[in-house]
């Protein structure tokens, strides 16, 4: 799986409406196997779940597709098929970027290594005036470290990029102003994660 399939399916696991465009857990094999084709066979989640599922639970997937696969199983374990389908798939996410399942060979903790660079981007020039959408775009930012459940920034990182976040907030939703000039203490906050995350 290439980085960005690992940001899609992350989202998929938390927000299924925002990929499908409702939140009808009977459309994921329909998603995946559209996702997949439209990667060019570069993203292979649906082969590395099947495989999983059935070395895991001895379960091959049938002729009616990975739903159906994954409802035999979820009926011999007790449990919600959907709720089988998370905890699976969740595993082959963090596998693929923080362990053996790490097949592009390019190093461990793949997301991680994600976010640091899209937080080192977002901050790469630091805006004179901040905005309502600017603290929108941060806060997609601050959804990924959350959903996410594998290897992620350091705890100091974390606490540092969403003080950073509210205080941005504070700044950016005033109702009297469009845009509020960034102060030096903000600043110096966003110079100090980029120095924590750019020094490791």
């Amino acid at each position: 799986m290439r980085d960005y399939d690992l940001e899609i399916y992350s989202t998929l696991l938390k927000r299924p409406g925002l990929c499908m465009g409702n939140n009808d857990w009977n459309e994921v094999e329909n998603f995946i196997r559209a996702y997949e084709l439209g990667s060019k066979w570069e993203c292979n989640f649906m082969n590395l779940l099947t495989d999983q599922l059935r070395n895991k639970y001895g379960v091959s997937m049938p002729s009616e597709g990975l739903i159906k696969q994954i409802q035999l199983i979820a009926t011999e374990e007790k449990m919600k098929w959907e709720d089988l389908f998370l905890t699976e798939a969740k595993e082959i996410l963090i596998k693929e970027s923080d362990g053996d399942g790490d097949i592009d060979g390019d190093g461990k903790f793949r997301f991680k290594k994600l976010l640091e660079n899209k937080i080192l981007k977002y901050f790469q020039e630091i805006p004179e005036y901040i905005d309502t959408t600017y603290f929108l775009n941060l806060n997609q930012i601050n959804r990924q470290i959350d959903d996410w459940g594998g290897k992620s920034l350091s705890i100091k990182q974390i606490e540092l990029f969403k003080i950073i976040k509210e205080d941005i907030l504070k700044e950016s939703c005033t109702p009297t102003n469009d845009k509020v000039k960034m102060n030096d203490e903000l600043r110096s906050k966003i110079v100090e994660l980029k120095k924590q995350i750019s020094d490791e």
